[in-house]
């Protein structure tokens, strides 16, 4: 909303006692000069809570994620349980019963707050009675509640990604007090959960069925929006026609992957989003796809010493891949060509310029901003995954490898990876920093010991 006076001369509004704003953004404009003048001055910064009318039997409400109110939050996802915490006072008699009735702020065309019916589940898991008050205890509420996929449908109509809930609390003359006090409070839902906080396996990477897990992930948290995972997981989400059948093996596998990969035992599911049937396409992804190549096809064939630098980096992979869509805390080591100053590489996405000392330097809060919700950015995405690279294959301990060994791994990815920018940028960073001395030594040694020695293994 805005509101805007224009007039012609002078404007003079004499307030009597106090004027008090709480806006995001206050603006104002002179020609020459503009006066704000008072005994004790004026105070810019964020009110501490919205204005409320004194209450007889409401001390405070807030939301939580744990029963006993130690963690406060604003934010939750459909499907997490979450904890709105009463305290009172005043209320002396045993057994007293608060009214309690959850709205949704700003519901629906008509801006007014729409109602939510909250009903018991009963020991059968069926649904029973409205509840409408709820008992204090040592002046204190808590208020269990599970945010079912039914909210959903509240977040459609607002047409919008969130609703914004509290409860209007009544106890005697005490009616309709809204909880939390401050708006600012309220407990924002998403139809999605963009958070992602769970690990692969209690960290323990190395295996292929880690992007699977990621993807399935992002398919619990996203059920009920648009968004789609990141293609780097486990391909694109392909639109199922009514009218045609898909065949698992020539439709989803074959386009880029060999033989051996067509006989792997996965099952590729059809889900639903917004009315329309999808179905992943594992061939054209890029983790899943790779590290299931490297795995079957080309981890037989290399040296004893090649094997042990893939693990090492198919589980570098996976960590640093937590580490940023997790922790949001990940910066590539090796993200330079040839220039730093001259090149706009990955970590200059969390550089800010500092005047002070001239140069550029790096800002915790642009990576935290650059990490969140980066899995519904797929380009965003794809650039970070690709930054973790060079990281995990390690460019001192590959170039304890063979030429053999080196051929092998440089082979095995499609043709047409090398026609993208990404591919060529990690391969001039792994370039710029490999040992060729070192290669050279280890290709002689490997050589000597097979050919003259007749020793295959190469550890």
């Amino acid at each position: 909303m805005s509101i805007i006076r224009i007039t012609e001369g002078e404007n003079i509004t004499n307030i009597e006692k106090g004027w008090t704003v709480f806006t995001d953004t206050f603006d104002a404009y002179a020609g020459q000069f503009s006066h704000f003048t008072a005994t004790d001055g004026t105070v810019f910064g964020n009110p501490e809570s919205d204005k409320s009318e004194e209450t007889h039997y409401f001390k405070e409400g807030w939301w939580s994620s744990d029963s006993q109110g130690n963690s406060r939050i604003t934010e939750a996802g459909i499907g997490q349980v979450v904890y709105f915490q009463v305290k009172t006072k005043n209320i002396t008699e045993p057994n007293a019963d608060v009214g309690m009735q959850l709205y949704d702020k700003d519901g629906g065309l008509g801006g007014e707050d729409d109602p939510i019916g909250v009903r018991k589940v009963t020991q059968d898991g069926s649904l029973g009675a409205l509840v409408t008050e709820k008992r204090v205890t040592n002046n204190a509420i808590v208020y269990h509640l599970t945010l079912s996929d039914g909210l959903a449908s509240f977040i459609e109509d607002d047409f919008g990604d969130e609703i914004e809930l509290y409860f209007e609390c009544s106890y005697k003359e005490d009616i309709n007090v809204k909880l939390p006090l401050s708006s600012e409070l309220y407990l924002k839902v998403e139809i999605c959960d963009k958070n992602v906080v769970q690990s692969f396996n209690n960290k323990q990477y190395g295996s292929c069925d880690f992007y699977r897990f990621r993807y399935d992930d992002f398919m619990r948290r996203h059920k009920h929006c648009g968004h789609m995972p990141p293609v780097y997981y486990f391909g694109e989400m392909r639109e199922l026609s009514y009218w045609s059948v898909i065949d698992n093996i020539t439709e989803w596998w074959t386009p880029s992957l060999t033989n051996e990969m067509k006989q792997i035992s996965v099952s590729v599911e059809e889900v639903e989003k917004q009315g329309y049937k999808y179905k992943p396409s594992p061939s054209t992804s890029y983790g899943f796809k790779y590290c299931t190549r490297f795995s079957r096809v080309l981890m037989p064939t290399l040296t004893q010493r090649g094997q042990v630098w893939l693990t090492e980096a198919r589980f570098k992979l996976q960590k640093y891949m937590e580490q940023g869509v997790i922790n949001k805390t990940y910066i590539a080591n090796y993200d330079v060509v040839i220039l730093d100053s001259l090149e706009n590489n990955f970590n200059d996405n969390f550089k800010k310029f500092n005047w002070s000392s001239m140069s550029y330097e790096f800002d915790q809060e642009m990576q935290t901003k650059y990490y969140t919700n980066i899995e519904i950015d797929n380009d965003k995405f794809q650039d970070f995954a690709f930054a973790t690279h060079p990281d995990a294959y390690d460019p001192v301990k590959m170039s304890y490898l063979s030429a053999d060994d080196l051929l092998k791994i440089m082979s095995t990815p499609d043709m047409k990876e090398w026609l993208g920018s990404a591919t060529w940028a990690q391969a001039l960073i792994m370039a710029r920093n490999l040992n060729y001395r070192e290669i050279t030594e280890a290709t002689l040694n490997r050589f000597f010991k097979k050919y003259i020695l007749g020793d295959d293994g190469f550890k």
